[in-house]
């Protein structure tokens, strides 16, 4: 979705893509919802993926401040990333906790300074 949509759609200047993408990830943070903060942790992790394929890419949305609000938020509801056991992540041995601290323990914004 980056590569393909995203990042062209911004080149081509429609620069208010990314603040959009920044306000749906706010949003997500923000949820007690368990999936959706998953899938903010999910895109970072395609962030990353992308800036280390491509090296430069044409803009960031996560940095220290947004990450320290995930980790906070992780804490918080820790629990329900443990025990969240519908669709296809009753399938598996990890929970959805297990996943996501794999994503900060490979981020280099979760480090402690």
């Amino acid at each position: 979705m980056l590569e393909y949509v995203l990042y062209p759609q911004y080149c081509d200047g429609n620069i208010e893509i990314k603040a959009e993408v920044f306000g749906m990830m706010v949003s997500f943070i923000q949820s007690d919802n368990a999936i959706e903060l998953y899938q903010a942790f999910s895109f970072l992790c395609a962030e990353m993926m992308i800036s280390k394929f491509f090296g430069k890419i044409p803009f960031t949305i996560f940095d220290k401040e947004l990450a320290k609000v995930m980790k906070e938020k992780v804490v918080k509801i820790k629990n329900s990333l443990i025990s969240f056991k519908d669709g296809d992540f009753g399938k598996y041995k990890t929970s959805m906790y297990d996943i996501i601290c794999g994503i900060m323990k490979s981020s280099n914004l979760f480090c402690r300074e």
